[in-house]
């Protein structure tokens, strides 16, 4: 795995992971408390298992982004509408000014570059994900 990841991830790979993976996590605990809070109303499934869903679908983005890299195309993943290319917001879209290096976003990344950022970040938003309900069952036993 180590060899993996010396092969395939670069020094400026490394910010596109951070804010993949910070974006994600948010969008996704975001998602699992509105659903807690207004699908979940009478309380009869707990918020772990909606931590275990999106856990487990991380995983399977991952999965999909493994088979990228691998070779495997899935016309599928075309149709999707997160894989279509977000416009740029023009003067808004790039601090390179006040910084001494370049910031490379995922967008300007090869395609392969790209699926390795998205498998690593798919693959720690899935291992926060099913920790989660983990730390839940410690924090409950603590109490108790």
């Amino acid at each position: 795995m180590r060899q993996w990841l010396k092969e395939r991830i670069k020094r400026y790979m490394v910010l596109p992971i951070i804010y993949g993976t910070l974006s994600r996590f948010l969008s996704a605990l975001t998602l699992a408390l509105l659903w807690n809070r207004f699908v979940n109303t009478a309380g009869l499934v707990p918020v772990s298992h909606a931590f275990t869903v999106l856990g487990l679908g991380f995983f399977a983005l991952a999965w999909f982004n493994y088979l990228r890299l691998d070779g495997i195309n899935l016309p599928l993943v075309k149709w999707l509408p997160l894989s279509q290319k977000k416009r740029s917001l023009g003067a808004f879209s790039d601090m390179s000014d006040y910084l001494d290096e370049e910031i490379v976003s995922l967008d300007e990344l090869a395609q392969e570059e790209r699926d390795a950022c998205n498998l690593l970040v798919n693959t720690v938003c899935g291992v926060i994900f099913l920790l989660l309900p983990f730390a839940q069952l410690v924090l409950a036993a603590a109490r108790a």
